[in-house]
């Protein structure tokens, strides 16, 4: 009983199944393909343009073979201008030439159209693109200046035009009080693309010092006027690390003492390190060392006056004279004994 049951189940299945596949649709035998969307891809020299100017542009194709019975029709809308050739048949690449007519204003925007047709084995398509018509083109100029600097280091600044064609004048400038330029402008044009100039700051740098040193462009009739700031951050002069060592110390009067300081960093510190000591105390010789010279300094104290159990003289060294870094102080306590 059970098995009749399970074969009436599934025979019953089996006609449904078979109800699903008679619905679903079914190609017929040797039909084709649908034929594929083509990829066509409009480009034109700028997105931007002036009314008057011709601007470049192009059609291809890119997956549309066979072209031979082809054809890409192009039309702008709104019909703002003129176009160059209208259309063209029978071919994967099509250049043509937009002219802009009327007034441009930083909103306008001119839609091209692009309308491929004719090719059995793709779909018709149509292909929007959009251009801004403007008064002035904005300019294809890049400014910046180099790395945050310390005080009194200078630091490069560069402006360049991407366009060959461009003309002009770039012109910089910066707060007076605060620093100085190698160069105030220069000229623009098919030979030289790039002007450059050095700003060195002014006074003591700061950890939030921020000077602006501002490029500005002008003179070609198809680009807008540009101007553009850099900020060039102005740090204060970093402290060297300095070190010492004295011996014998302590000391007893009369008797040499003998003290290396030096001081380190990267780059490494040039400059001097002169030393100094209280009145009546005793003398330290040389006068003064140049780092350069021996990367460090050896200086020789001879205490004077009588020792005590707590007497200790104390010899400064003084390092000045690099422009990377900050002067500094290093501070020798050499103690002096009874004999």
């Amino acid at each position: 009983m059970k098995f009749r049951a399970h074969r009436a189940l599934i025979a019953f299945l089996a006609t449904i199944l078979g109800l699903v596949a008679w619905m679903a649709p079914t190609r017929p035998a040797g039909a084709a393909d649908p034929p594929a969307d083509p990829d066509v891809v409009t480009a034109c020299t700028s997105q931007y343009v002036v009314p008057g100017q011709v601007l470049s542009c192009s059609v291809t194709v890119q997956n549309g073979a066979p072209y031979f019975n082809s054809t890409v029709f192009i039309e702008f809308t709104p019909s703002k201008g003129t176009v160059s050739p209208t259309a063209c048949s029978g071919t994967s690449y099509c250049s043509f030439s937009y002219t802009p007519s009327g007034a441009g204003s930083s909103s306008r925007k001119d839609t091209l159209v692009v309308n491929y047709s004719g090719d059995a084995n793709h779909a018709p398509s149509t292909n929007p693109f959009v251009l801004h018509v403007v008064k002035e083109i904005p300019a294809p100029i890049t400014y910046s200046c180099g790395t945050p600097t310390i005080e009194g280091r200078s630091v490069a600044c560069t402006a360049a035009l991407s366009d060959p064609n461009a003309v002009g004048t770039v012109t910089f400038s910066a707060s007076t009080r605060k620093g100085t330029l190698s160069t105030t402008s220069c000229g623009i044009n098919s030979v030289i693309h790039t002007c450059a100039t050095t700003y060195t700051p002014l006074g003591k740098g700061t950890k939030g010092r921020k000077d602006k040193v501002t490029a500005s462009y002008t003179g070609d009739p198809w680009y807008a006027d540009a101007k553009l700031k850099a900020v060039v951050k102005v740090d204060p002069k970093p402290v060297p690390a300095g070190g010492f060592s004295c011996s014998p110390n302590p000391a007893v009067p009369g008797q040499y003492v003998t003290c290396e300081v030096g001081v380190t960093g990267d780059p490494s510190p040039t400059g001097f390190i002169t030393p100094s000591v209280s009145s009546n105390k005793g003398t330290v010789t040389p006068a003064t060392c140049n780092v350069e010279d021996y990367f460090y300094c050896v200086f020789y104290y001879q205490a004077s006056g009588t020792g005590t159990n707590t007497r200790a003289d104390k010899v400064t060294f003084s390092y000045t004279g690099d422009a990377n870094w900050a002067p500094t102080e290093i501070v020798a306590s050499i103690g002096v004994r009874s004999p």
